[in-house]
């Protein structure tokens, strides 16, 4: 009997151990858990903060030198045809338009043939048009350019 009663004591005495451990291993995940969801949630806060961010950057054309402010966070994808450069981005297509638009504003407004056109006086190259498009992940734009004022040449 006393045999019995050594057994059931060490069994309870293990049952008790195993109830310690499996409080701090659930305590443990828990912390772990919780230190993941923070991890995810800072993430994701500086994810937006990075998309959100207003501003240009700066792209020079390999073929005519000029230097374009472009919004950040842009890829340039390709330079075609001379006067044509394209980017891909992965901000809204407004939050472009918005970019564009507001850079636009530090060039010189000409209108000639109906059309209105964007001198950089400075690097002497007129904006013709840009284009905005919405992809898949990302949105793209395009600016077509010409060398010179556009309007005084035509």
């Amino acid at each position: 009997m006393a045999r019995e009663s050594t057994k059931l004591r060490r069994s309870r005495e293990m049952g008790k151990r195993n109830l310690k451990l499996l409080e701090f291993l659930t305590k443990k995940k828990i912390a772990i858990i919780l230190t993941i969801f923070l991890i995810v949630i800072v993430g994701c806060l500086a994810i937006i903060n990075l998309l959100t961010k207003s501003g240009t950057q700066e792209y020079t054309s390999t073929y005519t030198g000029i230097t374009l402010n472009v919004p950040n966070l842009s890829i340039f994808k390709e330079e075609c045809c001379m006067f044509s450069v394209n980017f891909e981005n992965i901000r809204s297509v407004s939050s472009l338009r918005q970019e564009i638009e507001e850079e636009l504003e530090n060039y010189e407004k000409i209108t000639c043939n109906g059309k209105t056109y964007y001198y950089n006086r400075e690097q002497d190259f007129t904006i013709n048009e840009y284009y905005i498009g919405r992809g898949f992940i990302f949105n793209w734009f395009s600016i077509v350019y010409d060398m010179g004022n556009y309007c005084y040449e035509k």
